[in-house]
């Protein structure tokens, strides 16, 4: 079964801190002045979460050694028919959240949760079930046996003896009597965190519960505690929930809103055209990162065509834009293949909306089964590849015929500003596509990117989005957790993010975060573009996000000397670039000037004291450069002033950490920040 994971470490009511060390089988104390000793070391068996619960006092010596039914540290069972005993790592494990844990009540009985059934250990040490039924998964409230849970649960006692139950896959909480009743008392297992009363909220991952003395509860729920009232009422209290970067709302930079399945384009415009598929819509970005819906009308579903939102889609999936600003989108759950104007006009270009299949022949009777992937060529051929029909590829000609042109591909699909088309065979190799059916292998992956297979499995042999520069670079991205950027002579460069079969990278990454090079991480990326400058944007989980490539400082206008009387003012400024943006610290013949660190540097009312030579040191993390000294002459004023000198500073940038690829979100401000606590319940 593995190595389980160990209990998260607890405190007794004197602020000493328990660890199980498994390391060394032993539960050691920690107290708050630093001092540790081994309080528990059992000879001829393994330390468990009942000695550590003794240790701190939470439950009875008694129960030292006793067998309590427990999930343990989120491995569940698996139905293996060759196998029936056999048990894999669940997802608690996988995407490492709490481990399930004991519950004590006043009196020191023990309850535990195990595959879907709920126990009790009594302070005598007798075990008896208390709800559920072991491996019967499901969500139903009931008596007894008659109740279902699902197969991860967190459980926490109040004062009065009353169990909680966090049950992580049914995203709900639920509250289990003396007698075995169950009932729901907070969520609706509907999914997507929402705060609301107890019919309306939401749980995503319900993966730790705390009681607190006053009968709420606190939970760990996704990447945010919520706290819930004793009238189910449910209110995030910290944290950022997943949900909240879900949505649909225009706007300009982190007001902007999208849904969680994108596909992306550049087109000659130079804005970035989104397919949101959970929203029905086509976005628009532009460069300043302004988001606008650019057709379909979010969150309404429909075929119909129109201009702008008169237009509707259901879930489109990718999109590919040709060199005359065109837009072509897959729209999956209609089945059909969608063009759209540069002034926003959307056509049916081929497919028959409800109708799938993967008949050939004109483009108003042919059929595909959901399209997913979409690129256009220079001469206006557009490639498809449908999941509904995974290893075909099928071509829709200028003429408007459909055709199918190759077996055994495999996605993903893109263009190059060129108009080539590119996807992958084999697993890892990419490949140029030919309207005749014909491909010319451009890329083996594998030889550039070793660890992809060192690993084996679907992961090791897959290759996730990439797009193809007009100089001939490949962009790549998932599944490794890092953008690398392959040269056309072959060259590997890794621009941002972290190997995800890192120990200390687990993967997958739960949130974006924006850094430089490996600072930066990324949670799921589903399709990316690059421009001529080599800027590359991501639709990473539901964010858009732009990587730029990161060069040093360079001061481009340096700043100038300056003679001024006494009693006026005067200003200095530098001009730079850099990426990530430069910071600035102004100097007076040599010596840093506090609260000087803007690219401009103001006197209010200069003295003779100011006179001297003024330099500035722009800074990233790249380097620094330092300015030419321009020197400050004061002369007296006719009328002697006597109002003190007053520095003052403009507007500046800002560092970021790491080295090699800057990220930012562009699109989307509300990004899934890294938030899994765990909870035990408060000391009493």
């Amino acid at each position: 079964m593995g190595q389980p994971t160990a209990p998260v470490p607890i405190t007794d009511l004197a602020g000493n801190l328990f660890v199980h060390d498994t390391g060394n089988n032993a539960i050691r104390k920690v107290t708050p002045q630093g001092e540790v000793t081994t309080i528990v070391a059992p000879a001829g068996r393994e330390a468990t979460e009942v000695d550590l619960l003794i240790a701190a006092q939470r439950a009875p010596a008694a129960l030292a050694g006793v067998d309590i039914p427990m999930n343990r540290n989120g491995w569940y069972h698996y139905p293996d028919y060759n196998n029936p005993d056999l048990y894999y790592p669940g997802f608690a494990a996988e995407f490492q959240l709490p481990p399930p844990t004991l519950a004590v009540d006043p009196a020191g009985n023990v309850f535990s949760g195990n595959d879907a059934a709920i126990y009790k250990t009594t302070s005598a040490g007798l075990v008896s079930h208390l709800a559920g039924t072991a491996r019967a998964y499901g969500a139903v409230d009931g008596l007894g046996s008659a109740a279902r849970f699902g197969y991860s649960l967190s459980l926490a006692t109040d004062l009065s003896g009353q169990v909680y139950v966090a049950d992580q896959v049914n995203g709900v909480i639920r509250k289990v009597g003396p007698a075995g009743e169950v009932v729901t008392v907070a969520g609706n297992g509907q999914g997507w965190s929402r705060d609301g009363d107890r019919a309306t909220a939401n749980f995503t991952s319900p993966a730790a519960i705390a009681a607190t003395d006053s009968g709420r509860l606190l939970v760990a729920d996704d990447t945010t505690v919520r706290h819930v009232a004793p009238d189910g009422s449910v209110v995030t209290i910290a944290g950022v929930s997943s949900s909240n970067a879900i949505g649909r709302t225009d706007g300009a930079g982190t007001v902007a809103r999208f849904g969680d399945h994108l596909g992306c384009t550049l087109a000659p415009d130079g804005c970035l055209y989104v397919a949101d598929a959970r929203n029905h819509a086509i976005r628009k970005v532009t460069p300043a990162g302004v988001v606008s819906t650019f057709a379909g009308q979010p969150g309404v579903s429909g075929s119909t065509d129109g201009t702008g939102d008169a237009a509707r889609f259901f879930g489109p999936r990718s999109i590919a834009a040709d060199r005359h600003g065109n837009l072509y989108v897959t729209d999956g759950n209609n089945h059909t293949i969608r063009r759209i104007t540069p002034a926003g006009v959307v056509t049916t270009l081929a497919g028959q909306p409800g109708i799938d299949g993967v008949t050939d022949g004109p483009a108003a009777a042919a059929s595909f089964a959901l399209p997913d992937e979409i690129a256009v060529d220079e001469a206006g051929n557009v490639f498809v590849q449908c999941w509904g029909s995974p290893g075909v590829l099928r071509l829709i000609t200028p003429e408007g015929t459909v055709s199918t042109l190759h077996h055994g591909f495999m996605p993903p699909l893109t263009g190059d500003a060129a108009g080539n088309v590119y996807g992958v065979f084999g697993g890892t190799t990419i490949a140029k596509l030919h309207p005749d059916g014909s491909t010319t292998a451009v890329l083996d992956v594998s030889t550039t990117w070793p660890e992809l297979r060192a690993r084996g499995g679907e992961e090791g042999v897959s290759v996730g989005p990439f797009a193809v520069a007009s100089n001939g670079d490949i962009y790549l991205t998932r599944p490794s957790g890092l953008l690398r950027r392959v040269s056309a002579s072959g060259g590997v460069t890794t621009l941002a993010g972290k190997w995800w079969m890192a120990d200390d990278s687990p993967w997958p990454t739960i949130s974006p975060v924006d850094g430089l090079g490996e600072t930066a991480r990324f949670e799921n990326p589903e399709s990316i573009a690059v421009d001529s400058a080599g800027t590359v944007y991501l639709c990473d989980g539901s964010t858009i996000r732009k990587g730029l490539p990161a060069s040093q400082v360079t001061i481009t206008a340096q700043p100038q000397s300056q003679s001024a009387t006494a009693g006026t003012s005067v200003q200095f400024s530098v001009t730079a670039s850099g990426t990530p943006a430069p910071t600035y610290q102004w100097r007076r013949n040599g010596s840093p000037i506090s609260g000087a660190t803007a690219a401009t540097f103001s006197i209010a009312s200069v003295s003779a004291a100011d006179a001297g030579d003024y330099t500035v040191v722009v800074t990233n993390d790249l380097g620094s450069a330092t300015s030419s000294a321009a020197a400050l002459t004061v002369s007296a004023a006719s009328v002697t002033s006597t109002a003190p000198s007053t520095p003052s500073s403009g507007g500046g940038g800002g560092g970021a950490l790491g080295l090699g690829f800057a990220l930012a979100v562009l699109g989307l401000g509300a990004t899934r920040w890294p938030m899994r606590p765990s909870l035990h319940a408060a000391p009493r």
